[in-house]
C-alpha cells in the first residue's frame, strides 16, 4: 500500500457509489474501504477521521452510526498490550476492491 500521508484525493469505487445513501455517507465509507486494506486493519479515532475529512466529531460520530446501522460498517474495540482498547472500522461490502480478507482482524 502508498503511503497515506500522500493521498491528495479520494477513490469512490463503484460499489459504493451505487449505494443508494448521501455522499457524506459515501465519502467516509470510502476512507474506511481504502485505510482497511492496511495489514493490521483500520484503527481510526474520532479525531484523525475529524482531519481527514475537515467534518465536526458529532458529524463523524453520527454518520458512523449511520453506516452501522445500514449494515455498511462493523466496529469493534480491539484489546492488545496498548493502554488504551482501539477502535476497529470494517466495511461489510462483499465486491469491495480494496478488500483482502487475509488482512481483516475480526
Amino acid at each position: 500500500m502508498q503511503d497515506n500521508k500522500n493521498r491528495t484525493g479520494i477513490y469512490i469505487t463503484k460499489e459504493i457509489n451505487n449505494l443508494k445513501i448521501n455522499d457524506g455517507l459515501k465519502i467516509l465509507l470510502a476512507v474506511i474501504a481504502y485505510y482497511e486494506q492496511n495489514e493490521d486493519g483500520f484503527f481510526a479515532g474520532d479525531k484523525h477521521l475529524r482531519n481527514l475529512l475537515g467534518k465536526s466529531i458529532p458529524t463523524i460520530q453520527k454518520r458512523l452510526i449511520e453506516l452501522e446501522n445500514l449494515g455498511l460498517i462493523k466496529r469493534a474495540k480491539i484489546y492488545s498490550e496498548a493502554k488504551r482498547p482501539k477502535r476497529g472500522i470494517t466495511t461489510t461490502l462483499l465486491n469491495n476492491e480494496y478488500h483482502d480478507t487475509q488482512k481483516r482482524v475480526f
